[in-house]
């Protein structure tokens, strides 16, 4: 009885074995090269890494790198990472080698063919991978522009471009506020209107009612000392005291450029050319009289 308890065990560890044994057998990692940079100034370094991937993260595999028999660079550094990551077919591992090349001097260096060896642990049949020979160009130092001081210099350069920008446009302002003292109120006020006409030919109609409005406001209270907080009913209006020099007509227009202001503010309308296209232009008139007497 025990005779055959233990011919089952022995069995059933070998057929388990053979099964295993052909998975992990079986794998075929796949291997990827890069390198950096083809072209090396003398003194200074590139990198060729080295992936090698393969889908049953159960299985170890023991890797052989290749060996770069080379004559103007030297192999300074060799780092190896192992990891994990997770692709459409599942989980891989991934060992990563990457080698750092020194450029010794000037000249092109061409590797022969390179070959990585692998053998799964447990399995001596050994594996081997063909890879693409690679071929760097190292040149004396100075043939290649230092990329560092290219982009230093080209800070520099934004950086002064800007302040330059920031001074002109500081004396712009300056200019325009010395002009604006120096103008009258109904000039400056002409100058604003003027500007504003670009807006209304771009059919921003309601941009521009408010921004009359505002100019208008303005203008008064430097004019006449007549401070407008909210909207106004025409016939108060037409009784402030502050406007006895003004026509009827002249008054009306103040309070049309009011109202409709504070409607397209609280009431959200949306003003079409006819209604704005003349106001704009009573205005502009009403401010060239005004600034004629």
């Amino acid at each position: 009885m025990r005779k055959s308890l233990y011919i089952t065990i022995v069995v059933f560890i070998g057929i388990l074995w053979c099964a295993i044994l052909p998975a992990q057998t079986a794998v075929q990692p796949e291997v990827h090269a890069r390198l950096a940079d083809s072209k090396v100034a003398a003194g200074g370094t590139t990198e060729y890494v080295l992936t090698i991937e393969w889908h049953n993260p159960r299985v170890n595999l023991s890797i052989t790198p290749p060996h770069f028999d080379l004559h103007f660079l030297t192999v300074e550094n060799i780092a190896t990472e192992t990891s994990f990551a997770e692709k459409k077919q599942g989980t891989v591992k991934r060992k990563v080698y990457t080698y750092t090349l020194r450029a010794d001097g000037p000249g092109v260096e061409q590797t022969g063919p390179l070959f990585l060896s692998y053998h799964v642990v447990g399995d001596t049949e050994e594996h081997r991978i063909g890879l693409s020979p690679i071929t760097i160009t190292v040149v004396e130092k100075h043939l290649i522009p230092p990329m560092k001081g290219i982009v230093w210099y080209a800070l520099v350069g934004i950086v002064l471009v800007a302040v330059l920008i920031a001074v002109l446009y500081g004396f712009f302002v300056m200019y325009r506020k010395d002009r604006a003292r120096s103008i009258s109120i109904e000039e400056a006020m002409l100058v604003e209107l003027r500007d504003l006409h670009e807006t209304l030919e771009a059919g921003e109609y309601n941009t521009v009612m408010v921004e009359l409005d505002r100019i208008v406001r303005r203008y008064l209270h430097e004019k006449y000392g007549f401070t407008l907080i909210n909207d106004i009913p025409l016939e108060e209006l037409q009784r402030e005291k502050a406007f006895v020099s003004l026509a009827e007509r002249d008054i009306r227009l103040l309070w049309i450029v009011f109202h409709r202001a504070h409607t397209i503010k609280y009431a959200h309308i949306v003003c079409e050319r006819h209604d704005v296209y003349p106001v704009y232009q009573d205005v502009m008139a009403l401010v060239e009289r005004l600034g004629g007497k």
